[in-house]
């Protein structure tokens, strides 16, 4: 793990942002894109990362994008990113959904 870079929490947040608003297409799109952005490209994350989260959040109900997010926010921030990480992912969706229509 010492080959791992640790970015700051607001880098964590950013990226997510970034990552949540093209995050169409269901969980294997978003992997996608984790292992795209974090992963080979900032170098922040490891295919076993994404894939230890995967297997610890299949077990939890529902979608499991978010709580793949929130998995890997902790292993980059502990707490603090377990809870920024799920919530920069899914703001500008959210708030896009809340737009009035028209």
């Amino acid at each position: 793990m010492s080959d791992i870079k640790t970015p700051g929490l607001a880098t964590v947040a950013w990226e997510l942002v970034r990552i949540g608003v093209a995050a169409f297409g269901g969980m294997g799109a978003t992997l996608a894109l984790l292992l795209s952005e974090l992963g080979a490209r900032r170098g922040w994350i490891t295919d076993h990362d994404v894939a230890e989260a995967l297997a610890i959040t299949q077990t939890l109900p529902g979608s499991s994008s978010v709580p793949v997010v929130a998995f890997l926010g902790w292993k980059l921030g502990g707490w603090p990113g377990a809870l920024i990480a799920p919530f920069s992912f899914v703001t500008v969706p959210a708030v896009m959904k809340a737009a009035p229509q028209g």
